[in-house]
């Protein structure tokens, strides 16, 4: 879901830009979905978080780039003032946002209350502009930290100090049939030179 955000837009206009004859289809779905179409022949290529691709190991993968997931509240938030890193139990005293949880973050927090349960899938959206826009103030919301950057940055949210850390992966992932063509190894390149990483390294 994050892709709309970063790398997508970079790579549509990089793609336009260097083969301007190309028609070019860009489609949006849930992370095993467009893994799943990319393994089933429906899309050419696909960009999403590395444990979505897990499951189907003959595909091709580029890492994109990496980032870290954090949790963010509103300010004003009681966690906004949170003096340490908060456990898991700590954090889930409150009702959380996201894109549903993550096998690691699933297992940072381990075996639930029946009010963590409640609380860890309060609000559960594969649109990251919705999550952002209309998640409540008793809310905390979990995701990478760039999909966050221009809120963090203008105080509009806050991070919140956890004890879990993890590192969100970006992957480009195609067949071993399309990674032959040059314009999909070309994505792959404008990917990476947008993410800051060098083309083939």
């Amino acid at each position: 879901p994050t892709t709309r955000l970063k790398p997508l837009p970079q790579v549509v206009r990089g793609l336009l830009s260097r083969f301007p004859d190309i028609k070019l289809e860009a489609n949006l779905d849930n992370g095993l979905a467009i893994m799943r179409g990319v393994d089933q022949g429906r899309y050419d290529v696909a960009f999403g978080y590395s444990e979505n691709a897990e499951a189907f190991g003959d595909l091709i993968r580029v890492k994109v780039f990496d980032d870290q997931p954090i949790v963010v509240v509103r300010p004003g938030h009681p966690a906004a003032g949170a003096n340490h890193p908060l456990s898991a139990s700590e954090l889930l005293q409150y009702p959380m946002a996201s894109v549903g949880i993550t096998t690691n973050f699933g297992a940072w927090i381990g075996e639930l209350s029946e009010l963590e349960a409640h609380n860890v899938d309060a609000y559960v959206s594969n649109d990251v502009d919705m999550l952002k826009a209309c998640f409540p103030a008793s809310h905390t919301l979990r995701g990478a930290r760039f999909v966050f950057a221009e809120e963090l940055a203008s105080g509009a949210l806050v991070e919140v100090p956890l004890q879990w850390e993890s590192t969100y992966h970006c992957w480009m992932v195609t067949t071993p049939e399309n990674w032959r063509l040059p314009v999909v190894k070309a994505v792959a390149d404008i990917a990476r030179e947008a993410a800051g990483l060098s083309a083939g390294g």
